[in-house]
């Protein structure tokens, strides 16, 4: 999936930090799935530290990183959801540009503490004790049971109509619905080993969404709740027709409207 960044998701970056490198980055992210292009020559992945959920935090990595010999530019920011306009932390790894016109602070090598219920992301100032960057995200427990098949169609139907303090994003779709998705969901989640119940809940949600479009159901923003006229704090997916009815748009407007 190609994403490029719109001036509404409100992303102001509040630090630049200078480091020598981007550490053990690498080993502490999941994800990876989504593209996001920050300019034109820098196209970044999209992860989260590994076990953390990606509405806490999102990190971008240039692409270009990972070969890159040269200091590292570290953009720390906080980012606006679309659809339900939750802030979250984001962190950009990309190479610094020859236009850049930033005022850097210095850092050191990304430290990164794995604990078992958190992980502390950090970042000194050289020859001293102060951290730009220090920050603590709660871990889920990442340990997936793929013996017990009842467990897992569980983890879909959790992350369909919510348990606790997670999930529930899914809750326009009915029981059967969800159902018929957790054959596919179980193999899922098999054939891929290594995978985390973050990365496991990442992908009862692709299948979810695929769902859901099939089905009709569109998942407005908060801009186009607003171009619309809809109350901002009513529920993120509507059915086509039911948008119809409440704005008298008819199709050929309404795709307009979300150009």
């Amino acid at each position: 999936m190609l994403t490029k960044e719109k001036s509404y998701m409100k992303t102001k970056t509040a630090m630049n930090i200078l480091i020598p490198g981007i550490g053990n980055l690498m080993d502490v992210v999941e994800g990876g799935h989504q593209t996001i292009y920050r300019s034109k020559s820098c196209k970044c992945k999209r992860y989260t530290f590994r076990g953390v959920r990606g509405r806490d935090v999102d990190i971008l990595i240039d692409e270009r990183v990972q070969s890159w010999s040269g200091c590292v530019r570290l953009e720390c920011s906080e980012k606006s959801g679309r659809y339900d306009g939750a802030v979250r932390h984001r962190y950009v790894f990309r190479i610094p540009e020859r236009s850049d016109q930033h005022e850097y602070v210095f850092g050191t090598i990304p430290e990164f503490v794995l604990m078992p219920g958190s992980i502390v992301f950090r970042v000194a100032i050289p020859g001293t004790e102060k951290y730009p960057v220090d920050h603590d995200y709660r871990r889920l427990v990442s340990d997936i049971d793929r013996s017990n098949e009842l467990s897992l169609v569980r983890m879909l139907t959790t992350h369909a109509f919510g348990s606790n303090d997670r999930g529930g994003y899914f809750r326009h779709l009915d029981a059967d619905t969800v159902d018929s998705c957790a054959a596919e969901f179980v193999a899922q989640v098999i054939e891929h080993p290594t995978w985390t119940k973050a990365e496991a809940y990442q992908c009862a949600g692709r299948i979810l969404y695929r769902e859901s479009r099939n089905l009709g159901f569109r998942k407005l923003t908060l801009r186009e709740k607003k171009k619309l006229g809809i109350d901002p704090n009513t529920g993120q997916w509507w059915k086509e027709e039911r948008i119809h009815s409440i704005t008298g748009c008819g199709e050929a407007t309404l795709s307009g409207k979300f150009e």
